[in-house]
């Protein structure tokens, strides 16, 4: 007489236990993995998003001091060749700070306005800006120290052109010039051109991201009372 079948024992067996350890493990790194990409990602489009707003807030800055550009007699630009970096300015010019509503208020003083390109490291530049307020009577401005700010890191260079009509020049001087075509107010640009030209951020020395402005000028005739 045969005995009854044993019946086989429930549960796991220490192989099929193993084999999903394994593939638990796996799904956890395939997980870790796309979540950890998915916040490189998100943290390079956030600093590309601030790297873009300290960008439009520089040229915004830039065009907001040339359409102040003061044109009266003692008003001048100085755009210098920037195939170097250093202490000097590569564009100096008188602003204007404020518009003057009421002639009942006391003149207001002139801002002198300069930007520079500096070394930041041994592949960036960095480009500063300063400004100093130039009171009545003040003539002399070689000396005149401004307070100087960052406007944005990271440049390889900085690309400034001038026009005039149909005539583009890379360095701009408004004491140059004919005293006819002082008398015609043509001591100034209508337009600069500039290019902020940033090093390519793998360090290779491959050029980076362009950001191009133009600035038309056509600034109001202001006078201010001693100046």
């Amino acid at each position: 007489m045969r005995s009854g079948a044993i019946g086989r024992p429930t549960g796991f067996t220490l192989l099929e236990v193993l084999i999903a350890i394994s593939l638990f493990a796996i799904a956890v790194s395939i997980v870790y993995a796309l979540y950890g990409a998915m916040i490189s990602v998100v943290d390079r489009v956030e600093e590309k998003m601030a790297h873009n707003d300290r960008i439009q807030v520089a040229l915004e800055r830039i065009n907001h001091d040339l359409a102040g550009l003061y044109r009266g007699e003692r008003g001048y630009l100085i755009g210098r060749s920037i195939d170097y970096r250093g202490d000097e300015p590569f564009l100096e010019f008188l602003s204007t700070t404020r518009l003057v509503f009421d002639p009942s208020q006391p003149p207001l003083p002139l801002t002198l306005i300069r930007f520079y390109l500096q070394d930041d490291d041994e592949d960036t530049a960095v480009l500063l800006r300063s400004e100093s307020p130039i009171l009545p009577g003040q003539d002399e401005y070689d000396d005149v120290e401004g307070v100087k700010t960052v406007l944005c890191r990271g440049l390889g260079d900085v690309e400034v052109s001038y026009f005039r009509g149909m005539e583009e020049r890379d360095e701009w001087d408004s004491s140059s010039g004919t005293a006819e075509q002082q008398e015609k107010d043509e001591r100034f640009p209508e337009m600069v051109k500039l290019e902020l030209v940033f090093a390519d951020p793998a360090g290779e020395g491959v050029e980076g991201e362009r950001y191009p402005a133009a600035v038309y000028l056509r600034p109001a005739q202001l006078t201010f009372e001693g100046t």
